[in-house]
């Protein structure tokens, strides 16, 4: 509770309703709750600035103690809110491994139907892809909301590919035999072409996200050191700001590393599929 009526330990008090009770062993199969981290922090910079400009406190030891108390709460607003991350991404990779298992069965290509002239592929085979596609896709309209946009995204993408290999067979049924063998390969060859070419801006891409990411946490771990090291007031407010400015770009960063992690491994795929 606030101490003596503290604006500063108010807007403490404030922090710690916000944030939220939760119990971080999380039940599995049970939908996982989001929480609008925005006021949590927005409030935690408000708080440090206030700490940086007000001494209204009655002596050392309870401004200190305040601090401490604002950091712990704000520490554990940190690790769960690295939890419920943690919770939402598993949660969404649960939906997204299982509508990409569903979608192994929806595959066709000319080369197969060609390897297999015995045993071409049917037009009622290929209607039941295409409803297996829509059923998918159906799926994925109703756990869009438990997923998140770079799951969504691939199997979205995933889907296209899929219905293109089905809109492809409709196209080459109209096509005499050696020119849809044709046209197949030399469609089928750019498209290799274009993931591998794809791939590798990736990679150098991934590189170049994960030594940022690096010298970021370098700097942040360096930042860290210094705070807990000086008693300086002044350096204790600018250290933290320092650490609380690279969290959100280590953060940012991490996600670009995630979604380009996603593209590679979706481009992986492609090639070892195809």
């Amino acid at each position: 509770m606030g101490v003596f009526g503290n604006p500063l330990e108010s807007k403490i008090d404030d922090l710690e309703q916000l944030v939220p009770n939760v119990d971080t062993s999380w039940n599995w199969g049970m939908e996982v709750e989001r929480h609008d981290w925005r006021p949590v922090w927005a409030l935690c910079k408000e708080i440090q600035q206030d700490f940086r400009d007000t001494r209204d406190f009655e002596s050392r030891e309870m401004r200190q103690a305040a601090w401490e108390r604002f950091a712990a709460i704000r520490s554990k607003a940190s690790r769960l809110a690295d939890h419920e991350k943690q919770a939402l991404w598993d949660q969404s990779k649960k939906h997204r491994d299982e509508l990409m298992y569903e979608m192994k069965s929806v595959t066709w290509s000319p080369f197969d139907d060609i390897m297999f002239f015995f045993d071409p592929t049917t037009v009622d085979e290929i209607k039941a892809m295409c409803s297996s596609l829509n059923q998918i896709g159906q799926k994925l309209k109703k756990h869009k909301h438990l997923m998140l946009g770079e799951h969504k995204s691939e199997v979205f993408e995933r889907m296209q590919y899929k219905r293109s290999q089905l809109d492809h067979f409709w196209e080459k049924r109209r096509e005499a035999h050696s020119q849809r063998q044709q046209e197949y390969e030399q469609k089928h060859e750019a498209w290799r072409k274009r993931v591998r070419a794809n791939l590798e801006k990736n990679r150098d891409q991934l590189s170049r996200a994960q030594d940022a990411a690096k010298r970021t946490r370098d700097r942040i771990s360096e930042n860290e050191d210094k705070l807990y090291e000086t008693e300086s007031e002044k350096w204790q407010g600018i250290f933290s700001e320092w650490i609380e400015r690279d969290a959100g770009k280590l953060a940012d960063i991490e996600e670009s590393i995630e979604r380009i992690e996603g593209w590679i491994a979706e481009g992986e795929d492609k090639l070892s599929g195809s």
